[in-house]
């Protein structure tokens, strides 16, 4: 039998010789793929060409990002999303489910063409923010461009979030709600193809060209099932979440625990010890600012807080993105962020691939994004967990060079750039 690459080699001539030989690539794959498209399914299993294991906000963003990509838009696509489709309306009450974006994210998002949608339903754009040391008068301020006027961040509920990114999801993407993973059959090498197995009996086959995308948080099953070690510790704190009713508006910025959701509503994190928390979420807590006049009803919520980023973010034909490879404190509000960050490098990596005409699951690809992520996330992690153990000490030397610190880095423009960022 003949090879199709010494039928094209004779011809490999300048760019345009180089063209061909790549089209030709591409429909020798594309016959490959038929072939298993087929054989699957007389096995009764099913074929996609790249899975993503989790929905949400991140899950979501990755199917919008890869659906809509012009180098990927003739791969079938699948996510999976446990809970049960629901219908969803902009309600009236404010939800105590916020994210901080940056202008990252705003950027992927306007890729997307997400971004009108988020801003036309519900976005408060953040033009300033203080912090400030607790036990002496230092403080730091972020404020937005002044060449611009872009804000440094935009407050954004989950759930608008969510489904401004549903309704850019293209057609050559699936949506399988109420889907429930009963356990992955994971590759050791190139050679052989990622399986997904759902309570239901389905059986999910990627071919060659395929990758599962791990988007399914915190406890993630691709991440078990990659026998990934990780590391990972519980902070000795709750975060306290609260959606606030005020008595007026001051446009001067705010509190780095409070979000602006509008003018008369804002949302409220709080970190603190859990035997306080507790106490905080009551009915009878009164522990409100006066300028404060209430607490929307049902609003008040908490979740415990760690630190975990996975060894590795992939494996042949296998990646993880979001939650599933690194958690952090929320104290910089960069959590949901990294996980968008994933996606955007993700996409880049797996376009320069197809363009190139190489195995978007080979993990030699899949390591190049790897590596961008890494080198992103690991020092903001760093960064994000030091500031959390500096601040968690009224230690008097400590609380000397970290007010120092503070009003150093204020003072010290490009620094504070590169916080921001």
């Amino acid at each position: 039998m003949i090879s199709h690459s010494k039928i094209l080699t004779p011809y490999l001539k300048g760019k345009r010789s180089l063209n061909l030989y790549r089209n030709g690539n591409r429909f020798w794959k594309t016959v490959s793929q038929s072939f298993c498209s087929t054989t699957e399914t007389q096995n009764d299993s099913l074929h996609f060409d790249i899975v993503i294991s989790g929905g949400g906000m991140v899950g979501f963003a990755a199917g919008c990002a890869l659906g809509q990509s012009r180098r990927l838009d003739d791969r079938k696509i699948l996510v999976l999303e446990k809970q049960n489709e629901r219908a969803w309306s902009l309600p009236e009450e404010y939800s105590n489910r916020v994210c901080a974006l940056n202008p990252h994210t705003k950027k992927l998002f306007t890729q997307l063409g997400a971004w009108n949608t988020v801003t036309d339903l519900r976005a408060q754009p953040v033009k300033k923010m203080q912090v400030w040391e607790s036990c002496t008068e230092a403080l730091i301020t972020f404020e937005e461009e002044e060449e611009t006027g872009e804000p440094i961040a935009h407050i954004v509920e989950n759930d608008v979030i969510l489904h401004a990114l549903k309704n850019k999801i293209p057609e050559n993407v699936e949506v399988w709600y109420g889907s429930q993973v009963s356990g992955y059959e994971l590759p050791s090498s190139n050679d052989d193809k990622p399986v997904v197995n759902l309570s239901d009996g389905k059986r999910i086959v990627t071919d060659l060209l395929a990758s599962i995308i791990g988007a399914d948080g915190l406890h993630s099953g691709v991440r078990k099932a990659m026998k990934c070690q990780n590391l990972s510790w519980e902070y000795d704190q709750m975060g306290i979440v609260a959606t606030l009713h005020l008595s007026e508006w001051r446009d001067e910025g705010t509190q780095q625990v409070i979000k602006n959701l509008h003018e008369q509503w804002q949302n409220l994190l709080r970190t603190i010890a859990p035997s306080s928390g507790r106490s905080l979420l009551g009915p009878g807590s009164r522990q409100l600012p006066p300028s404060i006049c209430g607490i929307v009803p049902k609003s008040r919520a908490s979740f415990p807080l760690g630190l975990m980023h996975a060894a590795h973010y992939v494996g042949p034909r296998v990646v993880l993105i979001g939650d599933a490879a690194h958690r952090v404190h929320p104290l910089a509000g960069q959590g949901v962020n990294l996980g968008f960050g994933d996606v955007a490098c993700l996409l880049e990596t797996l376009e320069k691939a197809v363009l190139l005409g190489t195995d978007i699951g080979n993990l030699e690809v899949l390591q190049k994004y790897e590596t961008l992520r890494q080198r992103h996330n690991v020092p903001s992690m760093v960064a994000i967990d030091a500031l959390y153990r500096l601040y968690s000490t009224n230690f008097s030397p400590i609380v000397l060079l970290r007010s120092l610190g503070l009003s150093a880095v204020d003072a010290f423009a490009p620094v504070k750039v590169k916080m921001e960022n």
